[in-house]
Parts: C-alpha cells; structure tokens; sequence
C-alpha cells in the first residue's frame, strides 16, 4: 500500500515538472516575439 502511494507522488512530480518546462518556453516564446517584431522591423 505504502509502494502504490510512493509511486503515485513519482508520477505526480513527474507530471508537475512537465508542466512546469511547458510554462517556462511559454513565457521565453512570449518574451521573444516581441523581440523578434522589433528585429525584423528595423
């Protein structure tokens, strides 16, 4: 019972730093978009 437990927290933090990688390139795309405009403006 403790075993199911312990492998059930594994696969949860698995999940959570997943998602926690897909926020961060969510905000490094959004900060470089506008980068990007402005670069290819000038």
């Amino acid at each position: 019972m403790g075993r199911d437990q312990a492998e059930e927290t594994v696969g949860a933090s698995r999940s959570n730093r997943l998602m926690v990688w897909r926020v961060r390139l969510q905000l490094i795309t959004v900060l470089l978009m506008p980068l990007w405009y402005l670069a290819s403006r000038a």
